[in-house]
């Protein structure tokens, strides 16, 4: 009986000491948050989370969570320097950068950016229709904070 208590702790001890070195794993090499914000509806209702992320390794990505807006035609992703936009002449007044067309109407896509991108110049995340230049959603950027 003794024998087999002194195998469970054994058990027991490596399971957690494994559970524990994942844990560390994952957090070191999980990339960092570096802004966050929430879709709101300008022309078109618009709902879900943009991140930007960083990888240990310098990779920075925009990901979308939960996304949803209209499925239409020509629409794009993009970087605004405005903090925000609540209409379409304030897309046509900033800095744009265009990461790509947008994947997919419903549901979570990423989008690489560009390792020499100053996201310092840009305040929010902009899906836009370029054939009618119209403002469907944006979600405003705050940097988190780590």
């Amino acid at each position: 009986m003794i024998g087999n208590k002194k195998s469970l702790v054994v058990v027991f001890g490596v399971m957690l000491t494994l559970g524990m070195l994942a844990a560390f794993i994952q957090r070191a090499y999980a990339p960092t948050l570096l802004a966050t914000g929430r879709f709101h509806q300008v022309a078109h209702k618009g709902e879900g989370v943009a991140a930007i992320v960083q990888f240990r390794n310098g990779r920075r990505l925009l990901r979308l969570s939960e996304f949803r807006t209209t499925d239409k035609p020509d629409l794009s992703v993009m970087l605004i320097s405005a903090p925000d936009a609540f209409e379409n002449q304030t897309i046509l007044n900033s800095k744009v950068f265009v990461l790509g067309q947008l994947q997919n109407a419903i549901g979570d896509q990423e989008y690489e950016l560009p390792a020499d991108l100053d996201l310092a110049q840009y305040g929010a995340i902009t899906i836009w229709n370029r054939k009618y230049a119209v403002n469907f959603t944006t979600a405003p950027l705050r940097p988190s904070g780590h």
